[in-house]
């Protein structure tokens, strides 16, 4: 019943601003192909001073040019600290765009952090951790029509080299996932998408549902349930301004690994925050960004975002909630398509983040 009541809440906002919205795509070119690459580096507490590039390719079906882009981007950087990460992840139509696929693919050697499970906890000594991981996630959709798609998706995530170093937590045999390991999952996913674009959308819907199984008799090590629900609205309000909001809750059951719990901040949701400063069972975030054209091909965002992790909804108290905030810059590769890179700067309580990425951050 409460996850009920909590699902109902992530979706009040897109019933009180959703309108009819009817798709409109240029057809203006009837086949168009974009390559753009760049270099960036950032500096981060944890990887140091990191160097890379980075690139996007979009394309458009020659006969079938009214279908949204298919797009292809990657990145690599290498840091101060010996950690790297090579980078792709793709959404390609294919059979007229009856199908859909999505997938993301990346190989990294990196050290993290761990503080425990929880809402409120401590700053501890040594909560450094490395690992190698190699990560796939391929999802194929099925196109009922224009905004409607169902499928099916494969996780995997191989945990290679895995050192606890000196955190006293992963010291301890009762933490799942200390140790190399191997995460196999099968899901469903059902997707409603009403954006004007994949890019940069200033008017629509999206709403995601999935559901994936982790389980040894699919040849992993662990055993349990990850359960998203990700909506999002867009809504134009002047022409330089654009509204956008999401809701995102995620929740896993059953024996996961700690590194595969709901994970508060990144570079997407709760920027600010150290990913996976704070994790827990669920993990639920408000998000909302101000868009702004400022000059040719440079934008504007200014971002708020409410959030926390907590063991089941009951857990959940108000005190705890954790504030995310901050501005970001945007270069636009693409005036025709509307890709933007991007370097944001969040705040939360206590701390900071940098980020560079290519596309928004929802």
């Amino acid at each position: 019943m409460n996850k009920i009541l909590l699902f109902s809440f992530l979706l009040l906002p897109v019933l009180l601003f959703s309108q009819p919205h009817k798709i409109e795509r240029d057809t203006t070119h009837a086949y168009k192909t974009e390559f753009y690459v760049y270099p960036f580096a950032f500096y981060t507490p944890e990887k140091k001073l990191a160097f890379g590039g980075g690139g996007v390719y979009s394309f458009r079906n020659l006969k079938w040019h009214f279908l949204r882009p298919s797009k292809i981007i990657f990145s690599t950087y290498y840091t101060t600290a010996k950690q790297y990460l090579i980078y792709s992840n793709a959404e390609i139509y294919l059979f007229r765009g009856k199908i859909l696929f999505s997938g993301i693919l990346w190989f990294e050697k990196l050290i993290e952090k761990f503080y425990g499970f929880g809402s409120e906890t401590k700053e501890i000594t040594n909560p450094n951790y490395k690992l190698n991981d190699l990560n796939l996630e391929a999802k194929f959709y099925y196109s009922f029509t224009e905004s409607l798609l169902a499928g099916v998706s494969f996780n995997y995530k191989n945990i290679l080299n895995f050192d606890p170093l000196e955190n006293p937590y992963l010291k301890q045999d009762d933490i799942l996932g200390n140790k190399d390991g191997l995460n196999t999952g099968f899901g469903i996913l059902l997707r409603y998408d009403t954006r004007n674009n994949v890019f940069y959308p200033s008017e629509g819907n999206f709403i995601e549902l999935s559901s994936i199984f982790y389980d040894k008799l699919l040849g992993g090590d662990y055993r349990y349930r990850d359960f998203i629900f990700d909506v999002r609205k867009y809504l134009t309000l002047s022409k330089s301004k654009i509204f956008a909001f999401e809701a995102y809750y995620d929740a896993v059951n059953g024996s996961p690994p700690f590194y595969n719990y709901p994970r508060l901040g990144g570079s997407y949701r709760m920027r600010g925050y150290y990913e996976g400063r704070f994790r827990d069972k669920e993990f639920f975030t408000v998000q909302t960004e101000l868009r702004l054209h400022i000059y040719k091909r440079f934008f504007g965002v200014l971002f708020l975002g409410v959030g926390d992790v907590f063991n089941k909804p009951s857990y959940l108290r108000f005190r705890n909630l954790k504030v995310s905030y901050g501005l970001g810059l945007r270069y636009r590769l693409s005036e025709y398509e509307k890709m933007n890179i991007r370097l944001d700067v969040g705040f939360g309580r206590g701390t900071y983040g940098i980020y560079f990425q290519a596309e928004e951050a929802f």
